[in-house]
């Protein structure tokens, strides 16, 4: 859909909204999921493929910080 900005040019509007938050039960669940990885040894992390600079990495980001995918 065209539309006109405020000095008048014509641009394409876009018809995506952005992702909505995630909700508690979706906060907990990632929480409880990260605190997981954290707590896998280097066999058990080898065995999913993580390394554990990449698990520390996962683990340590924030519980609302997830793939806009996860939120659908």
């Amino acid at each position: 859909m065209a539309v006109t900005d405020q000095t008048g040019m014509m641009c394409q509007s876009s018809l995506h909204t952005p992702p909505a938050a995630p909700s508690v039960w979706q906060m907990l669940s990632v929480w409880r999921t990260r605190r997981q990885l954290r707590s896998l040894d280097a066999k058990q992390l080898a065995d999913i493929g993580v390394t554990a600079q990449d698990a520390q990495k996962e683990a340590n980001r924030p519980v609302w910080d997830v793939p806009a995918t996860w939120r659908q």
